[in-house]
Parts: C-alpha cells; sequence; structure tokens
C-alpha cells in the first residue's frame, strides 16, 4: 500500500489507509510462514540472501512489492547475529522457492498500484536518477529541499548544510550508478504492472546484487563524518518479527545500510534512500537548532512552487483586499484567492506539515491534526460569505486544497457541502498536472465541474491523477462507454493510471541541469523538441532567445544578447530557432568527430536597424560574405546584416545551407581532427522544401500581419461531451422517444429536435448578457483564426518537410482551426442580428460554452442534412448512457475521405513555389464587364467595391487595435475624401459588406433565403465570409484580415462561377467566365500530359478517322476533351475533363453524386456520357489506330476523368470511376489508367 496523506471531504469518516489495513490484517498466518523462512535462511550467507533480496528492488516491476520485500529484510534483521554464521550460498532455485512463498502471505492485500515513476531525476549541480519506490513524492520532496537548503538565501549553520550536502550526495550517487549501470532512462519510462515478484536470471541477478554493495570507504570518503556515517546503518536484532509485518515502515528505513565482513555495505532498498535523507536531514537541523526553521522554510518553497504551478495554469492572485477579505498565513495552513475567469474564484488552501509532534523514529506516521478540525468548513463558510457580497455565486467557487507532507498523513476533514466538490492535491499532482494541461485553460476549475456531476464514490484512496488520467483520455469527461451514465451510477477509479500521467509529465519536460551559457552557473532546461534534442533555458528571467542543442559528444548553446526592442524578437528568434535546429538535423555529421569543449556557446550580434530586417523582397547574395565570424575560447559570435536575414527569405534552403556550411566550417577550429566532413549536407538539405525561414509580405497581404498574441480559442471537449450529456436527457424527457433504435423515418427528426434544442441553448444563454465588448471579443478570436489559417496554408507542405513527425498534429490543428472558426463566424452572424441586452458579463468559459453551442448546432445540422440527402443510412439509437448515439462506420469513411482530399488541397496549396501552377487565364476586357455587371446588379461597380474594400483597409491600418471600430459617419466622409467614391455608393457597399440587426435571426428579409442563414451551408449571402463588417448602432465593427480575406473570397467565387446573383447581366458573365475557366482548364490539363515523352495526346475530338463520334442514330456523343495513347503499352486512354468545386457539405456532395453519376428522364450523367464516348472509341478501335498510326493487335481501351478537385462521391459511393486531380497528374499516374 502506498504510503501518502489523505483528505477526506463531504462527511467521509477520516481514517489513514496504511492504518485501516494494519486493522483490518490478520497476522497470525504470515507471522508463522515467516518463522518458517527464517529457519530456512539461517541455512545460508545472510548476507547474500539480504542483497539478493534488496537487489529485487532494482527491478521496476518489482515497484509496487516493496512492502513484501521490506517485510522480508525486517524480519532477517530481527534474528541475532550469532543464528547466522553459515556462509554457504542459497541456490537460485531456493531462492526463487522462498520469493514465492512471501508472494502467498496475507501482506500481499496491501499491495497497491506503484504511483510513482519508476526512477526520477534530482538536480544537485549534476542529473542523478533516483528509485522512487512507494514512497510520498521521494523525487519531489528531495528537489524541494535542495531548493530550500542551497538555492535560496537563509541563515543555516554551514556545518549543517555541509552535511546536509555529503548525505544527499551520497544518497543520490548510489542511486544513480545503479540507475546509469542497469541503462534506465527518464525517456524509457512506462508503466509495468505484476503481479508476481519478478525475479532475474542468476547473472543479471547478480550484477544487480553488486550494485547494492557499497564500499565502506566510499561511504565515508562521501560523508566525511564518522558519527554521522554510523548512524547510517541496521545491525542484526533489531526490532522483532510481529513488528517486522508491517504495511507502513520498518526500522530500517532510518538506518538503511548493513555492513557486511568484507570491508562493504549493503543497500537494504535503494529505493528508500531520497526519503530516508529527506528525514535525516530534519533530524539533523533538530542537532543544530533551526528544525522548525528549515521545515517552514521547505513549506514556503513548496507553496512557491504550488503558485506557480497555479500560474502555469492561467490562475493568478487577485487583489482580495479589495473586497474586504483577509487570508490566513500560518506555518501549516495558507490561502489565496486564484482568479478562474470574469465571475469565477479559485480558493486554493495549503495544508502542510510544519513538524509538530515529529518523531525521530518514524519517517511514516500521522501528523496531529487536532487545531485543523473544523477550520476548513469555518473558512469557506467565511470565502462564501465575503464572495456572495461582489455577486459570485456559490456554483462559480471552486476549492483547491493543497496537502503537503514529507512522510506523514494528514487527516483533514470537511463537513460542510459545496456546490463544487474540493479537489485535493499534493504538489507534485500539481505541478504534472501544470505540465500536461499548460495549454488547456480552465483545466482544473472543468475538472472539478466534472467530478461534481458524478456520483458520489466515496472515497478516493489513490492518487486523483488516476481519475485526471481517466477524464484526459476520454476526451476531458467521464463517458467511458455507451453502456454507462457516470453521473447516475457509482464510478470507482482505482490506482495505477497515474503513472502514465507522471511519466507523460516527465517526458514531455524532460527538465535537468546543464552547463549555463554563463560559466559560471548550471541552468536547468525543459525539452523544446523531443526528436532533436533541443532544449530551452527554464529559468531565464533575462528577455534573449536561447536554445540548447544537445548531442551524444557536445552541448551547442545559440543565444541572443539581452533584447531590449520588442521589433528584434521575432528576428532573434527566428535565427536562434533555425541554426538550433539546423545543428540538430546534422546530428550524424557531428557526432562523428571529437571536440575539445563540452560546451560551446553560439552568439548572436545583428547590426543595422530592425526596420531594414523585415523588407520582404528576395535576394541572391553570397550568405557568408554577410556575415562576420569572431572566436575565442569556446565562444563563436555571428554578426548579421540585414541582408544576410533577409537573404534566407529565399524560395528554397539553398541559403540556409550556405548559412549552415559556413557555421560548420567555423565549427572545425573545436574539432581534435581539425576537419569536418560535409558530404552529407547534400542528403540534410536535398529537398528544397525544408527550410525554416519564410517571411510574412503583410502588406500585399493584410491577413498576413503578425499578431502579438496569437493563441486561437479552440472548441473545447469538455463543453462538447458535457452538451451531449444534455442533450440526450432532454430527448429522454421530452418523452418523444426511449432507449433504443430510432425509426428511420424519425432518423432527421431527431437531428432536427438537437439542433432546436441547441439554438434555444443559444438563444438563452445570449440574451442575458452584456453587449460591451462581445463584438469585438468575437472579432479579435476571428483575426487570430484568420492569420492562423492563412499562415498555415501558406507554411504547411515547408513545416511537413521541417518536422514530418508532426504531420498528423498539425493536421489535426487545422482542422480545429476550422472548426473554431466556423463556431465563431456562427456567433458573430448571430450577435449581429440579435445582439444581447443582458446584464451579466461574459466570461471565458461561458464563451467557450457558446462556441461549442454552435459547433454542435453545425455538427449536428451536418448530419441531418446526411440523412435528408440519404447519403448516410446509418441506424440512430437512444444508449443506456443516456446519450443519442450512431454507428460510426460511414461517418469515418466520409471522415477518411474528406481528411485525406483536405491534406493533399493543403500541402498543393502551400507549396505553391515548387510546383507546376495552374493560371487563371484572363478573360479579354474582365474589370470592364464586371463594372457593368455589379452597376446592373449591386449599384456599384467592381471598381467601386475594390476601392472601398481597400480604403476601409487603409483607414483600420491607422488604427493599432486588431478589431478596428469607426463611427459610420466619420468612416463614410473618410472615404469619400479618400477613395473617390459618393456617400450613395459607400452606403451600399457597407450594406453589401455588412451584418445588421434584424427581429428574426432565422428569417431574413427578401431577397434573401433561409439557407443563408444556416452556418453549416458554404456560400451563403448572409455569412460572416460574406459581411465581415458588423454594424452596431451608428458603430461599425471589423479586422482588416477578414476584410481582405472577404474580398479575395468574392473574385474567386467570381472566377469559380459560384457568385449567386439574380441580375441578367452578371449572371451572364459569370457563365462565360466558368465557360472559359473550363476551356482554360481543359487547355493546362492536355499541355501537361504533352510533355510526357513517347505519349501521344489530343484533345477537343469531334471526330476520328473522318467518322463523328455519334450514336447509331447519329446523334453526338459530345466531344472527347482529352486522349492520351501508350504505344508502348497498346492502350488508348479517353479522358474527361471537368473543372468541379470540392464538396464542402451534403448538399454538394449531392449535387455532385447527382450531376456525375445519377441519370434522370433523358438528362444523363457526366459518367454515363462519358462511358458512351468510351464505348464507341472501343467499337471504333481500327478508326483510331488509322488515324494515329498505330500498328498490331492487343489495343486496350480505358476511360478516365481529370478534374479541378476531388470527387468524394466517388469514393463514398464506391462508384469505380478513375479519377486523377490536377496536382496528382504525372507520367506514372497516367501509365496505371
Amino acid at each position: 500500500m502506498d504510503r501518502f496523506e489523505i483528505i477526506n471531504s463531504l462527511k467521509q469518516d477520516t481514517y489513514s489507509p496504511s492504518l485501516f489495513f494494519d486493522q483490518m490484517y490478520e497476522k497470525s498466518k504470515d507471522f508463522k510462514l515467516m518463522q518458517s523462512i527464517l529457519n530456512e535462511v539461517k541455512k545460508y550467507d545472510i548476507f547474500d540472501f539480504i542483497a539478493r533480496v534488496s537487489a529485487l528492488n532494482l527491478v521496476p516491476e518489482n515497484q509496487n512489492k516493496s512492502i513484501l520485500l521490506d517485510a522480508l529484510i525486517e524480519s532477517l534483521l530481527s534474528l541475532k547475529r550469532t543464528e547466522c554464521n553459515c556462509s554457504n550460498k542459497i541456490s537460485n532455485g531456493k531462492f526463487r522457492r522462498i520469493i514465492s512463498q512471501i508472494e502467498t502471505m496475507d501482506l500481499k492485500l496491501g499491495l497497491d498500484p506503484a504511483e510513482n515513476a519508476f526512477i526520477e531525476n534530482v538536480m544537485f549541480y549534476d542529473n542523478y536518477f533516483i528509485f522512487t519506490g512507494i514512497n510520498y513524492l521521494p523525487g519531489y520532496s528531495l528537489q524541494m529541499m535542495i531548493r530550500t537548503l542551497f538555492l535560496q538565501s537563509n541563515s543555516f549553520d554551514l556545518n549543517f548544510l555541509k552535511t546536509a550536502s555529503n548525505l544527499i550526495r551520497l544518497v543520490l550517487t548510489i542511486s544513480n550508478i545503479a540507475a546509469t549501470h542497469l541503462g534506465y532512462k527518464l525517456e524509457n519510462l512506462n508503466r509495468l504492472e505484476h503481479s508476481k515478484i519478478i525475479i532475474p536470471d542468476g547473472e543479471k541477478l547478480k550484477g544487480m546484487v553488486e550494485l547494492t554493495l557499497v564500499d565502506n570507504d566510499y561511504i565515508r570518503y562521501l560523508v566525511q563524518d564518522d558519527s554521522i556515517m554510523e548512524e547510517l546503518y541496521s545491525e542484526f536484532g533489531q526490532g522483532n518479527l510481529e513488528a517486522a509485518l508491517n504495511a507502513d515502515h520498518q526500522n530500517f528505513f532510518n538506518k538503511p545500510f548493513i555492513k557486511t565482513e568484507d570491508g562493504r555495505s549493503i543497500v537494504l532498498n535503494i529505493s528508500i534512500l531520497s526519503s530516508f535523507v529527506f528525514h535525516k536531514i530534519i533530524r539533523l537541523a533538530e542537532k543544530y537548532g533551526c528544525r522548525e526553521e528549515l521545515i517552514n522554510a521547505y513549506n514556503i518553497s513548496v507553496w512557491k512552487d504550488c503558485r506557480r504551478s497555479m500560474n502555469m495554469l492561467g490562475h493568478e492572485k487577485i487583489q482580495e483586499k479589495n473586497w474586504g477579505i483577509d487570508l490566513l498565513d500560518q506555518s501549516n495552513y495558507k490561502e489565496v484567492l486564484l482568479n478562474v475567469c470574469n465571475n469565477q474564484i479559485m480558493v486554493v488552501t495549503y495544508i502542510t506539515d510544519d513538524g509538530k509532534g515529529y518523531s525521530s523514529d518514524l519517517m511514516f506516521s500521522l501528523y496531529p491534526t487536532g487545531d485543523l478540525d473544523g477550520l476548513l468548513d469555518k473558512r469557506m463558510q467565511y470565502f462564501h460569505e465575503k464572495l456572495s457580497l461582489q455577486r459570485i455565486n456559490n456554483e462559480d467557487i471552486f476549492h483547491v486544497i493543497i496537502i503537503n507532507s514529507f512522510g506523514r498523513s494528514l487527516q483533514v476533514g470537511m463537513n460542510s457541502i459545496s456546490y463544487n466538490k474540493p479537489l485535493s492535491l499534493n504538489p507534485f499532482d500539481l505541478k504534472c498536472i501544470a505540465i500536461n494541461e499548460r495549454s488547456n485553460s480552465i483545466f482544473l476549475p472543468r475538472y472539478i465541474k466534472a467530478t461534481s456531476k458524478l456520483s458520489d464514490s466515496g472515497l478516493n484512496l489513490f492518487s486523483e491523477l488516476n481519475s485526471i488520467e481517466v477524464y484526459v483520455n476520454n476526451q476531458y469527461s467521464f463517458y467511458l462507454n455507451d453502456d454507462f451514465n457516470p453521473k447516475n451510477a457509482m464510478l470507482y477509479i482505482a490506482g495505477g493510471d497515474s503513472i502514465d500521467y507522471i511519466i507523460r509529465a516527465f517526458k514531455k519536460e524532460n527538465r535537468h541541469l546543464v552547463k549555463s551559457y554563463d560559466d559560471k552557473y548550471f541552468v536547468e532546461v525543459v525539452l523544446n523538441d523531443e526528436k532533436r534534442n533541443i532544449f530551452t533555458d527554464a529559468a531565464t528571467k533575462v528577455p534573449r532567445a536561447s536554445l540548447l542543442a544537445k548531442f551524444t559528444n557536445v552541448c551547442f548553446w545559440i543565444l541572443s544578447p539581452e533584447i531590449d526592442e520588442f521589433e528584434n524578437v521575432n528576428i532573434y528568434f527566428s535565427i536562434v530557432d533555425c541554426i538550433a535546429y539546423w545543428l540538430a538535423e546534422c546530428k550524424e555529421i557531428i557526432e562523428r568527430r571529437n571536440f575539445t569543449f563540452d560546451t560551446i556557446k553560439v552568439y548572436i550580434e545583428l547590426t543595422g536597424n530592425s526596420t531594414d530586417y523585415y523588407i520582404g523582397e528576395e535576394t541572391v547574395v553570397a550568405w557568408a560574405e554577410e556575415v562576420s565570424f569572431t572566436t575565442k575560447d569556446n565562444n563563436v559570435t555571428l554578426t548579421w546584416t540585414p541582408e544576410a536575414y533577409r537573404a534566407l527569405n529565399y524560395r528554397d534552403n539553398s541559403i540556409e545551407r550556405q548559412m549552415m556550411q559556413s557555421i560548420i566550417d567555423v565549427l572545425t577550429k573545436f574539432t581534435i581532427e581539425g576537419n569536418i566532413e560535409i558530404k552529407q549536407l547534400d542528403s540534410i538539405f536535398k529537398n528544397p522544401m525544408k527550410k525554416k525561414f519564410f517571411s510574412l509580405d503583410y502588406m500585399e497581404n493584410p491577413y498576413l500581419k503578425p499578431l502579438i498574441d496569437r493563441d486561437v480559442r479552440k472548441i473545447k471537449p469538455e463543453d462538447e461531451n458535457e452538451l451531449l450529456d444534455d442533450i440526450g436527457s432532454a430527448i429522454l424527457a421530452s418523452g418523444k422517444w426511449s432507449y433504443g433504435i430510432v425509426k428511420d423515418e424519425d432518423r432527421s427528426t431527431i437531428a432536427n429536435y438537437v439542433v432546436g434544442y441547441l439554438y434555444k441553448l443559444l438563444q438563452e444563454q445570449v440574451k442575458v448578457l452584456q453587449s460591451i465588448n462581445l463584438v469585438e471579443l468575437v472579432c479579435l478570436d476571428l483575426e487570430k483564426v484568420m492569420y492562423n489559417l492563412m499562415l498555415t496554408q501558406k507554411r504547411y507542405a515547408y513545416d511537413v518537410a521541417c518536422y514530418p513527425e508532426k504531420q498528423e498534429k498539425m493536421f489535426e490543428d487545422f482542422n480545429e482551426l476550422n472548426k473554431s472558426s466556423r463556431a465563431l463566424k456562427f456567433l458573430a452572424e448571430y450577435i449581429a442580428a440579435c445582439p444581447p441586452k443582458g446584464t451579466q458579463i461574459l466570461g471565458e468559459w461561458k464563451y467557450e460554452r457558446l462556441l461549442a453551442i454552435c459547433s454542435l448546432i453545425i455538427d449536428w445540422a451536418y448530419k441531418n442534412d446526411l440523412f435528408y440527402y440519404k447519403i448516410f443510412n446509418t441506424p440512430v439509437e437512444i444508449l443506456k448512457s443516456d446519450r443519442v448515439g450512431m454507428k460510426q462506420d460511414e461517418f469515418n469513411k466520409l471522415l477518411s475521405i474528406n481528411s485525406k482530399e483536405r491534406e493533399v488541397q493543403l500541402n498543393y496549396n502551400s507549396s505553391y513555389n515548387f510546383r507546376e501552377k495552374l493560371p487563371r487565364m484572363e478573360f479579354p476586357n474582365i474589370i470592364e464587364d464586371l463594372n457593368i455587371s455589379f452597376l446592373d446588379e449591386y449599384g456599384f461597380s467592381f471598381e467601386d467595391f475594390g476601392n472601398c474594400i481597400f480604403g476601409i483597409l487603409s483607414y483600420g491600418n491607422e488604427i493599432s487595435d486588431d478589431v478596428k471600430k469607426a463611427n459610420k459617419s466619420e468612416l463614410t466622409s473618410w472615404l469619400v475624401e479618400s477613395a473617390d467614391l459618393n456617400i450613395e455608393k459607400i452606403e451600399k457597399i457597407l450594406l453589401y459588406i455588412s451584418l445588421n440587426r434584424r427581429d428574426n435571426f432565422l428569417k431574413p428579409e427578401k431577397p434573401f433565403r433561409a439557407e443563408d442563414v444556416y452556418p453549416w451551408r458554404f456560400n451563403r449571402e448572409l455569412s460572416f465570409t460574406r459581411r465581415p463588417v458588423i454594424v452596431r448602432e451608428d458603430e461599425v465593427i471589423w479586422g482588416n484580415r477578414q476584410l481582405f480575406h472577404m474580398f479575395k473570397y468574392t473574385v474567386d467565387l467570381i472566377y469559380e462561377g459560384q457568385l449567386k446573383t439574380r441580375g441578367k447581366k452578371l449572371a451572364t458573365l459569370i457563365g462565360k467566365i466558368s465557360n472559359k475557366r473550363g476551356d482554360d482548364f481543359n487547355d493546362e490539363v492536355y499541355k501537361k500530359i504533352k510533355v510526357f515523352p513517347d505519349f501521344i495526346v489530343d484533345r477537343n475530338l469531334k471526330k476520328i478517322n473522318h467518322k463523328y463520334i455519334a450514336d447509331e442514330k447519329g446523334n453526338t456523343l459530345g466531344d472527347i476533351d482529352v486522349l492520351y495513347i501508350l504505344p508502348d503499352r497498346k492502350r488508348v486512354v479517353i479522358v474527361e475533363v471537368k473543372d468541379f468545386n470540392y464538396s464542402k457539405s451534403p448538399y454538394e456532395m449531392d449535387c455532385e453524386y447527382q450531376k456525375m453519376f445519377v441519370d434522370k428522364d433523358d438528362k444523363k450523367s457526366f459518367a454515363t456520357k462519358h462511358k458512351r464516348r468510351t464505348a464507341w472509341i472501343k467499337e471504333h478501335l481500327e478508326d483510331v489506330k488509322i488515324h494515329y498510326g498505330l500498328a498490331g493487335n492487343g489495343w486496350t481501351v480505358k476511360s478516365a476523368f481529370i478534374v479541378s478537385e476531388s470527387i468524394i462521391s466517388n469514393a463514398f459511393y464506391n462508384a469505380g470511376e478513375t479519377i486523377i486531380t490536377f496536382s496528382e497528374i504525372t507520367k506514372d499516374k497516367l501509365q496505371r489508367v
């Protein structure tokens, strides 16, 4: 059973798990068995036997078996030395049999899953691995003690500090030697569970035994104090057998060594050493008269660390004095109030062991908590009363209780019932949460809310991290399966999962000590890039860019000076990141050489004005001529010019290769060999898209203007899961449906019901809000989304080339961005049409819930369309978990097809500079024709439209905020002066691009249709994409990125023939543009195939060998767009070319499917028409051979479609047509048709 403290909540009896087990444990049977084992062991070398038992603690699978092994060792130590005089070595088989007997003891019932990682890294002027066993936070507690004693100012006696240092170094050195010898590493940590004690084979066990033996002289050398050294040793004849059968404490924990007769000592249990030295230091402090001071300093250090963890999670201290609140600050009890959201508060209570009644004899015991009884209840009542005066409701108060101990159980109870269950954590739990959930805002309050909705499962005897791991792994919910609703039935979470959570935190951070770039210090670093072994300084308070690239033979610090100008931040970070990346990519080159220094520092310095570095033009220079290198000792300084920096903005990575070759040339001075082979650079830089540097020309593309804060608000799965629970409950409560399969004809009905339920929820939650800053908040988030989407579309192919291991995550993030964008745009459209008039301040949590509601409305309406257009035939079921369920086969198939195609598009579009472009052929007199058509359609010309948009962009550029606001009259007057437009046209254009208030969101006024407000449909006239300006009374609000995107999007709609029109002139023009675009696309396909050698290619064929391509009645079958022949394969391929748009919605997919594959009356589908032309070619194969001069027999005819965008319905409906997109055209692809 793990040794840990426990907090009792909500009227549960308080007890210690170990004490509870001891009360239930009947020892008589085990006593007899252990006595029998001792009698047997007396026949053998007792030291050899103890060393073998101790060595079993070095096996990861035995981590939680310490109770059994410790009981055996303590029992052996109860023997008198005179009883153990035999020198015979026990055989491996006999040893195994004795260990198997131990496993039959009832004491085994006290075993719980280990809740510590098997090894941890402790930093003390170097890095040391320790074995944690089942002790209470051994690594964390020791690290914090080291910080208290040696890394912060104090007035402790120097002799005390020296002795403590020696003892710490002793246990760390012994532990690290064993872990290192056995090859244990943090990156290889895994959860290992085994019901039995694992005994290695003879030779391996023999090697492990040696690791438990330490030369006495070596111990004396490290401790440097004979009296202290003697206190380390246990002796035979101590204790008694009954006391040894203990689940909690053994006497040898205080003295974890025993001397052998050959000048060495056995470490009785290596996993107890860290807890031992902590306990020993407290006892030593008592000797020096500073125990109370030490414990208080230690507790304050831990409290500060907890506050740092809370800060990492986004919770900062509020000014409670302004609310008349007084906080307690006692030696064993501290408090702080932290922010959650605008109207929510977190109360953090810190309860700690202040050393009262501390026993020198017991490392693991009970803390006397009498003076804490009732204090929690009293304080929470006080906080609720005070916070209620600030209009903070009970449901918006979250209570986190941090229990800090160093081995003694702290039993604290609460009797009051709060709206939200209090959450009990230890400091290390909190630290792991801060590491793993740092990017997940409001994690703790969300988790508390989720646990508060669970049916009470009683007292949790294990780490809270077990429950958190289950919650995180189930998409941040406790929804475990379709047959179980955790809110209605008891959910009991056993121990074991916490290990996975802890290991994930260790691997994610990989915090350790290295030599600093300042030679006088060591510095803690944390992981930046796992694959490339790049780290960043964890503790620097100086604004500088610094990265550490680690290799097996050398480390490189790449760093800037202290950055004192904001404009230089991106420049320095870009350079440092680029050099660190390429050094890591040159790993094999670097590790083949021997360096004269362990650490080499590469300093970056800039010359010239920072503005000169941001000029976006592409320049070609000899990079090395624009940078100067100086070296001194182990320092290299690169002095950059603006020209050197701008040169890296080249279309491929050739300049970056020049940079690395120059840097490696300089590094040769630091090698013993005097040279570094760089031939491998050719393969490293082989892919020209593997390129770190890029420029953002936001003068040309305003949506690429950098943001100071580019963090995007994502749709939280926690919110979605909660809403899905609510949806299921509402459906059952409606009485219209019950558990089981829903009738097929009701599938659309239930989907519509869900959409209606969510829409009503949206209405209710929006109308109570204050309107102040709501539009601005949504617009700001939309600006962030647009920037990140455009950046991804520009960089995706390059980033995948640089970081192929992150491709899946990058694409997942891109999809999340699109999901957020859809929800934000829907919310913007809704609040523009129906602005709220309430009084509630919108908090972050409620805001994210609103976005989740919007997202689920889109999702369920999309599902409804899938049913409506008969794309899906998936059964719908009301599950026993009270949710609406659907089998995922069809969803997964469509998702897989869509994801594959979207990724192909993303990769294709972002590799613009490295592919043959599909040009837009200019339509003759297009601007003049657009002007006439726009004037007829809208009352303003296309040039008026463009001038107005770019005028507003210019006006917005003068406003520093990303969200632009202007008085409508003032903006109009400015545009009259600056854009050469009259007021009437400006007002028409503003009306055309803006969202305005209306009485009923779902019923727009004519000429608009209901579909124009459906956020799951594309190309809507009342969408935020088409109307990114929001009118609020006499104020207009917009973002330049979204406004510019609207203009480009409108132009794309015109070019792609998708701009909806009502007037004849614009409709006719768009039709002409579409036809021209189709003809141009046919030409481009023909040209692309024509270049392939050994291909015979023809196009626009009406007849072959003087015969028209027609049916038996003489009716034309239509032209053959492209025909190509593969003479060497005797194959003729008939190609139908279609310039299709990608189907984004079920409606578009249905239209696509109907056009492509479904014949209606006399109207044939594209596939049928193409088959008929292909059949004609087969029937007239001899005419084809004559026409093209083909000889021989055995010719075959194949067919294919070549399209501009993928045809989703072909794959989903298994239509079986060969369809090739323009981007996929290759010689090999066409030969395989």
